[in-house]
């Protein structure tokens, strides 16, 4: 066997050793919601580096990424079945592959979406224009008494207006995370706003997840700042090691540098 072709063979090997370290299977499973995980079959997945693939009866499909690694993003997601539409969107966009999680897709039939983002809208509704009601009665009666003049009647009223509209694009917002809510999976943020829309607090329920959010700026806020700090004295650290430096030097020009960086310090 000549050297040309045993040095063919081993870069062979060690391509298809390359190939076969970089591959990586990913395993998921599709869920109907709120069914008590049943699975679901005939469920299409088709995402970018693999081939389509298809739940079986027991709900389980398999991706094979030839040329992805593991922790990558999950890109181009397409995920359907014939009258059911998706509904874990937001852990779809942020699915990443794993070779150890099974990775789990959760559908609905088509429209349940749609309606349950009514209902809950509909009971919003109902409170926030209850209340607005209830702020007119209030406002005309403190008008008969004199307790306002007018001026303050319309500006009043016009405040209430607002307001009302704000509270309904809020519910808005919200109700379509109320309607993706899966009681089959829930995290500990969807387990305390289901129990208090299971009570009719809508405005509690939107409360859980806007204080939620408040708290995850807090941390990435937070996470910056010690970046930030971080970055700072590594730098500091450096222009410190170059004054040293600088110091035994000792020429002038040396020593007008150091000067600087200590004023650079400062700042």
């Amino acid at each position: 066997m000549g050297r040309n072709r045993i040095t063919h063979i081993i870069a062979t090997a060690f391509m298809c050793a390359a190939t076969a370290s970089s591959a990586v299977r990913q395993h998921g499973i599709a869920l109907l919601q709120n069914s008590g995980r049943q699975p679901l079959p005939q469920v299409t997945v088709m995402v970018s580096g693999a081939a389509p693939a298809t739940s079986d009866s027991h709900g389980q499909f398999s991706l094979h990424f030839a040329t992805r690694n593991e922790g990558d993003a999950v890109r181009t997601v397409e995920i359907g079945k014939t009258g059911y539409e998706l509904v874990n969107t937001r852990e779809v966009t942020l699915w990443n592959i794993s070779a150890t999680d099974t990775f789990t897709v959760v559908l609905c039939p088509r429209g349940s979406l749609a309606e349950s983002r009514r209902r809950y809208y509909k009971l919003g509704e109902d409170r926030y224009r209850r209340l607005y009601r209830q702020k007119l009665a209030e406002l005309d009666k403190a008008l008969t008494d004199r307790q306002i003049i007018e001026q303050q009647y319309r500006e009043k009223i016009m405040e209430a207006g607002e307001q009302l509209q704000r509270a309904l694009d809020r519910l808005e917002e919200f109700c379509d995370r109320f309607a993706r809510i899966n009681r089959d999976m829930l995290s500990e943020l969807d387990h305390r706003a289901l129990a208090l829309l299971d009570t009719g607090d809508i405005d509690g329920a939107i409360k859980v997840y806007e204080e939620a959010r408040l708290l995850e700026t807090f941390n990435e806020k937070r996470l910056l700042r010690d970046s930030i700090a971080a970055q700072k004295a590594h730098v500091t650290e450096k222009v410190m090691e170059e004054i040293r430096l600088l110091e035994r030097e000792g020429s002038q020009q040396s020593l007008a540098r150091r000067d600087s960086l200590l004023q650079l310090i400062e700042k």
